[in-house]
C-alpha cells in the first residue's frame, strides 16, 4: 500500500515526462513533413493538455479532500451521462 502511494505517481509522472521528451525528439529528427497527420495531432495534444491536467491529478489524489471530490465529479458526470 506504501508503494502504491509513494512510488506510482511519481512513475506516472516520469511516464508522462519521458513520452513528451520522446515525442519531442522524434518530431525534431525527423520533422513535419515525415510524421502522419494524426501523430503530430496527438504530439500537440500530449505536450499542451496532458501534462497540466496529469500532474495535480496524480499528485492530488493522494490528499483525501481532493480525491473525493474528484470521485465525486465522475459519479456525477456518469449520472449525467447515461
Amino acid at each position: 500500500h506504501k508503494f502504491i502511494q509513494t512510488c506510482v505517481p511519481h512513475l506516472l509522472s516520469l511516464i508522462n515526462v519521458t513520452i513528451a521528451f520522446l515525442f519531442d525528439v522524434l518530431y525534431s529528427r525527423y520533422g513535419s513533413r515525415n510524421v502522419p497527420q494524426g501523430v503530430r495531432n496527438f504530439m500537440a495534444m500530449e505536450f499542451l493538455l496532458i501534462p497540466p491536467i496529469l500532474n495535480p491529478l496524480i499528485y492530488g489524489l493522494n490528499l483525501t479532500t481532493v480525491r473525493q471530490q474528484v470521485i465525486r465529479l465522475t459519479n456525477v458526470f456518469c449520472v449525467l451521462k447515461w
